[in-house]
């Protein structure tokens, strides 16, 4: 559980340092993005990353199992459902690695179309079984 729990707390970390560091490099799409992303204010101040845990691990769960045997590195990592909405409980899941790369706003020039992703063509580009992904 601790490992679940540590990289609960680089998730925090990077979730705060995009939404609010005008100098960190991603916060021009988050933070600084239009309409920029917000966090919930349960998960900010001292007890922001307690807090953040905690309504992870109570409303989600754990990280599901699931290594890519390619990178060795995890399948899944937290997503926002819908990313019109902020950081909040109720908008973040598990989600694989590849699926949620599709996962992103729609591009703002004229001419370009969001094409989603199914999950097996995601299981095949993320090395993982596509009967464990969401």
């Amino acid at each position: 559980m601790f490992m679940k729990q540590f990289y609960l707390e680089i998730c925090h970390a990077n979730m705060i340092q995009r939404c609010t560091n005008e100098r960190n490099p991603d916060f021009r799409f988050y933070g600084g993005g239009c309409p920029p992303v917000t966090i919930c204010k349960r998960w900010l101040g001292k007890n922001g990353c307690i807090n953040f845990i905690r309504d992870v691990l109570r409303s989600i769960g754990p990280r599901p199992e699931g290594i890519n045997p390619k990178t060795g590195l995890s399948c899944y990592h937290l997503d926002r459902i819908d990313n019109n909405l902020g950081y909040a409980i109720g908008n973040l899941r598990w989600a694989a690695v590849a699926l949620s790369q599709k996962n992103k706003r729609p591009p703002r020039r004229k001419g370009q179309e969001y094409a989603g992703m199914l999950v097996n063509a995601s299981a095949q580009i993320s090395g993982c079984d596509s009967q464990s992904m969401v």
